[in-house]
C-alpha cells in the first residue's frame, strides 16, 4: 500500500491525540467528516456515532514502519 503524504500526516496526528481507551481517539465532527471518513478502512476503524477513530492492526503496522 502506497500512502500519500496527507495520509502519513493524518496517522501521525492521530497517534499524537490522547487515547480515550482501547486505542480510540476522539475527533471533532468537522475533522471526522473531512479528514477521517476519506481515510482507508484498511488503516483506521471509524465509529461514526461517537466521532472517534483508531488504527486497525494493519494501520498499526504501517505507522510503526513509517
Amino acid at each position: 500500500m502506497q500512502l500519500t503524504q496527507q495520509q502519513r500526516d493524518i496517522l501521525h496526528l492521530l497517534m499524537r491525540s490522547p487515547d480515550s481507551g482501547d486505542g480510540w481517539r476522539m475527533c471533532s465532527p468537522i475533522v471526522f467528516e473531512k479528514v477521517i471518513v476519506p481515510m482507508s478502512d484498511e488503516l483506521v476503524e471509524k465509529d461514526t456515532d461517537q466521532k472517534r477513530v483508531r488504527l486497525t492492526e494493519e494501520g498499526k503496522t504501517v505507522f510503526k514502519w513509517m
